[in-house]
């Protein structure tokens, strides 16, 4: 693929990090008040396209400016990742050891093992149901989703730096999208055949993060040969369509979280509904109409 300088890509976006609040409260919510908000687990989907638009963002930037390194990247995720992990393992154990029985201090010591691992989404598929009624006690059960997470940036980078270094534009655009299609397939899949593993095996949720991913593809790539002046005729156009995408990506988060319930069929194509909200606002920019300010 040809690299081209291009203009750096925006560092901060207070829409996204409004965007961000609104996920997590709404999966905070789901968990303590969960008739209050039943379908506020759907606040994950939302983060996964949000991670999956700002970590493509950072790779795409540094591949272009031919300074990418995956050791770099991994190191830059460990030290993300790993000091405020390792403190609430720390503070969660410590609370279990004055709080808890030997055999719930024991079941919190694999639960934290497998989230410093970052398998911990593996380790509840085999042990419980999200949903269930007993699962709601695990102090550590959120973390299902950062192994997801983690697992696709040990998967995306390195196909991306492929895709980016060996075949044309053309020929990556296909490829990314029929990841998508084929990990979206196998969610629709295996949500109907083996719900509990949809719902936390990495490959029928990689297409969330695509989802992200994909846009930031698409905004490093589009427009590159504009002129200014085809630009400029084009904006009054792009902000109505910023407009519109904001509002669509608003109201399909609102169905999401004021719809769905855990007893649904779950990812499956549902998901797509705050994966693709959250994408359309982000798309949509902090200058469109309706966005979630920080």
């Amino acid at each position: 693929m040809s690299v081209t300088s291009r203009k750096p890509v925006q560092a901060y976006r207070p829409d996204i990090d409004g965007l961000r609040a609104a996920a997590v409260i709404s999966v905070v919510i789901f968990h303590a008040f969960p008739g209050t908000l039943a379908g506020g687990f759907a606040g994950v989907d939302i983060f996964f396209a949000i991670s999956g638009y700002l970590i493509s963002q950072h790779i795409i930037e540094t591949l272009d400016q031919g300074r990418f390194s995956l050791i770099d990247f991994y190191a830059r995720r460990i030290k993300r990742i790993y000091p405020a992990l390792i403190t609430v393992m720390v503070t969660s154990l410590a609370a279990g050891i004055v709080l808890m029985a030997s055999g719930e201090l024991k079941q919190l010591a694999s639960d934290a093992l497998a989230s410093v691992a970052f398998v911990a989404n593996i380790y509840f598929y085999m042990t419980r149901d999200y949903f269930s009624q007993g699962a709601s006690t695990s102090a550590l059960l959120h973390l299902w989703s950062l192994g997801v997470e983690e697992q696709y940036y040990i998967v995306w980078p390195i196909a991306l730096f492929l895709l980016w270094r060996f075949v044309s534009r053309r020929v990556a655009t296909i490829a990314i999208a029929a990841g998508i299609v084929l990990s979206l397939a196998s969610s629709i899949f295996l949500s109907g055949t083996h719900a509990i593993a949809a719902f936390y095996l990495p490959v029928t949720r990689f297409w969330e993060l695509l989802f992200g991913s994909t846009l930031a593809w698409v905004e490093f790539h589009s427009g590159e040969r504009r002129t200014a002046l085809a630009r400029d005729t084009a904006l009054a156009w792009r902000l109505t369509l910023r407009d519109f995408a904001s509002f669509a990506g608003v109201a399909l988060i609102a169905v999401s979280l004021a719809l769905f319930d855990p007893k649904i069929v779950f990812p499956g194509w549902r998901a797509a509904l705050p994966a693709g909200g959250a994408t359309l606002i982000i798309s949509a920019g902090p200058a469109a109409w309706c966005y979630v300010p920080a």
